[in-house]
């Protein structure tokens, strides 16, 4: 079964909540790891799992920057995703509208997505992205309705999932017209 990485505060029990019922109707599986469940070295068992993943969900939540300890796993793990080029895995920046700008840049992305978790759009949405990783690397597309922005201040390029007319970019924090 393809699986899907989540990189996360373990503090953020909604956010999980959310994605964990996401994921139950979808045949996708989504790895979450909390260091205290593994003996060490987590970062062995860590590297593992993202590798055997077809992408990597940051879960931006508000307890991310509350800890030095989530703050260097979380950029670990979004700094292992971008180095592993064989095949590519695509990192994703989902920032639920409730938080935002949760204060965590993500220097490297592919996708981002602000997203409502009242939403029945948002949540069906995001469950048509995960639907496409267990389909083949050749036959997987990605849902419509997504733009190209490039931010004016970090010149950072990333797809964005939602039509919103400006945010916070993921990468440098600065407010940009989308």
């Amino acid at each position: 079964m393809a699986q899907i990485f989540w990189s996360h505060s373990k503090r953020d029990k909604d956010i999980m909540a959310y994605f964990d019922s996401i994921f139950a109707g979808v045949e996708v599986r989504g790895v979450r790891v909390e260091f205290e469940r593994f003996e060490p070295p987590a970062a062995k068992y860590i590297m593992g799992q993202i590798s055997e993943s077809e992408a990597l969900f940051v879960l931006l939540g508000p307890n991310i920057p509350k800890t030095s300890a989530t703050q260097a796993w979380v950029g670990f793990e979004i700094g292992y995703a971008a180095a592993t080029r064989r095949p590519i895995i695509d990192i994703w920046v989902f920032e639920p509208t409730d938080y935002a700008p949760v204060d965590f840049p993500v220097p490297f992305l592919h996708h981002y997505m602000p997203y409502d978790m009242r939403s029945k759009n948002d949540r069906l949405y995001i469950s048509e992205i995960a639907k496409t990783y267990k389909r083949s690397r050749l036959l997987r597309a990605v849902p419509v309705g997504y733009k190209l922005v490039v931010c004016a201040h970090c010149k950072s390029g990333y797809h964005l999932h939602k039509d919103i007319g400006q945010l916070n970019c993921p990468v440098c924090r600065s407010l940009v017209r989308a």
